[in-house]
C-alpha cells in the first residue's frame, strides 16, 4: 500500500469527523457530480469500480462514468442549485449499461514521473477519499470512529471543529488532538499507512 504524508491526511480526518458528527448513521444523499467537460450530473453514486462510477440518476437511468472523466463530487446541499448556469462544452458521453463507449480521440499521456509535492499527494487523497465514500464497510467504520476517545476530543472542541470545516490544515497540523487521532490504531486500520 502507498504511503501519503500526513499533511494530506488532514481532509481525510477532516470528513471523518464532519460525516460523523453530522449524522447519527451514514446516509446516501442525492450528490452533484461535474464532469471536466463542465457537464454536471445530478443523482446518487451508488458504487466506484474498475475506476468507473455507477451513478443512478432521476433523468438518465443509471449512468457509468470513467473516474478520470469526473473533476468533483458534492452533496446535493452544498452544490449550486439546478438552475445555476454551467458553462456550455461539448457533452463527453456517458457509458451505459450495456453498451460499449465510442472511442476518443487519443489524448496525450500523463506524466510518469513521480512528484513528491502536496498538490499531487492531495490529489490522490481525494481520490482515494471519493473511493472510500463508495465502500460501504468504509462508512461502517467512519461511524465506529466516532466512538473513540481521540475522535470524541476532536468532536467536542469547537475550535478544531471550525479548523476542519475551514480547512485550516496548518492550525489541525499542530493540533495535539488532531495528533493523536493521527497516530491512532483505528486511524492507522482505517487508512493503511501514512508518512509523518
Amino acid at each position: 500500500m502507498k504511503r501519503i504524508n500526513r499533511s494530506c491526511l488532514l481532509p481525510v480526518l477532516g470528513l471523518t469527523a464532519v460525516l460523523w458528527a453530522g449524522s447519527p448513521a451514514p446516509a446516501v444523499a442525492q450528490q452533484v457530480i461535474q464532469l471536466k467537460d463542465q457537464t454536471v450530473i445530478r443523482g446518487q453514486v451508488v458504487e466506484m469500480t474498475n475506476n468507473t462510477y455507477r451513478i443512478k440518476t432521476p433523468s438518465l437511468g443509471e449512468v457509468k462514468i470513467p473516474a478520470d472523466q469526473v473533476m468533483s463530487i458534492v452533496n446535493e446541499s452544498v452544490a449550486p442549485p439546478a438552475g445555476a448556469p454551467v458553462p456550455a462544452a461539448p457533452r463527453a458521453p456517458a457509458i451505459r449499461e450495456g453498451h460499449r463507449p465510442t472511442p476518443a480521440p487519443a489524448a496525450r499521456p500523463p506524466a510518469t514521473g513521480r512528484t513528491d509535492d502536496l498538490g499531487s499527494q492531495q490529489k490522490e487523497v481525494n481520490t482515494r477519499v471519493q473511493s472510500m465514500m463508495m465502500d460501504g464497510g468504509f462508512l461502517n467504520k467512519v461511524t465506529g470512529l466516532g466512538d473513540s476517545s481521540e475522535m470524541q476530543d476532536i468532536l467536542g472542541d469547537p475550535e478544531v471543529m471550525n479548523a476542519i470545516q475551514s480547512g485550516d490544515y496548518e492550525y489541525l497540523m499542530k493540533n495535539e488532538k488532531m495528533q493523536r487521532l493521527m497516530d491512532s490504531q483505528d486511524i492507522q486500520d482505517l487508512l493503511g499507512d501514512v508518512e509523518p
